[in-house]
């Protein structure tokens, strides 16, 4: 079982993704599971399947590593697991690249962004200065890809990061509690304000970066 919420530190997760690319787990459905710290794969029927977890394989129960995507090859992250960040956040983001079915996870707790490839298997690694506390995360048709920093409850600002991973530009300079794109034009949707501001607005910015609309 997975939760959006976890009823153990009431902390949850914004984190569902469906794999467009036209690679193997096509139409493939990703939940962070935010009481488990870990990626949850489901087929288009709703079927669990497999997950990533981000830590040791050897370090796992016997179940997990039954669970887990990559088998023994395992996930494991630079810092070993997924962590839960500030406020109610837990992990928030996954997001799938279109280009290639690369799963990418945002781990609020450490700072960085997690790329593993579509068996499950940990690839590389998003991290620097203009990640702070990496919430929500969307990509665009090209493969480029928009992180939220902060989440609802802070509000931060919108990075953007090319196909190669590298930074691009902010965004938006925040505070901003999600991020979306419609893939079909390009457009990039941004949740301005936090949970502490009633005052909370869309802003729709063009492929170049460009307001086109609030709303």
């Amino acid at each position: 079982s997975f939760a959006f919420v976890s009823l153990s530190t009431e902390k949850g997760s914004r984190g569902l993704a469906v794999d467009s690319s036209s690679g193997a787990n096509k139409g493939d459905v990703y939940v962070a599971d935010a009481e488990h710290f870990v990626i949850d794969r489901f087929s288009e029927s709703g079927k669990f399947l497999c997950q990533i977890s981000g830590k040791e394989y050897a370090s796992l129960t016997s179940a997990e590593q039954a669970a887990e995507c990559a088998g023994s090859a395992g996930s494991k992250t630079p810092q070993g697991s997924f962590t839960e960040g500030s406020y109610e956040e837990a992990l928030l983001g996954v997001a799938v690249n279109p280009l290639n079915g690369d799963v990418y996870a945002s781990d609020p707790g450490h700072g960085v962004i997690d790329e593993f490839n579509e068996a499950g298997k940990y690839i590389g690694q998003i991290s620097g200065s203009h990640l702070t506390s990496p919430a929500a995360l969307a990509f665009d048709s090209s493969g480029d890809l928009y992180a939220d920093n902060g989440g609802l409850s802070e509000g931060g600002s919108v990075v953007k990061f090319d196909a190669g991973g590298s930074f691009a530009a902010v965004l938006d300079s925040g505070p901003a509690g999600y991020v979306a794109v419609n893939p079909s034009i390009g457009s990039v949707f941004v949740l301005d304000g936090n949970a502490t501001n009633n005052n909370n607005e869309t802003s729709e910015y063009d492929p170049s970066g460009n307001i086109n609309s609030k709303f």
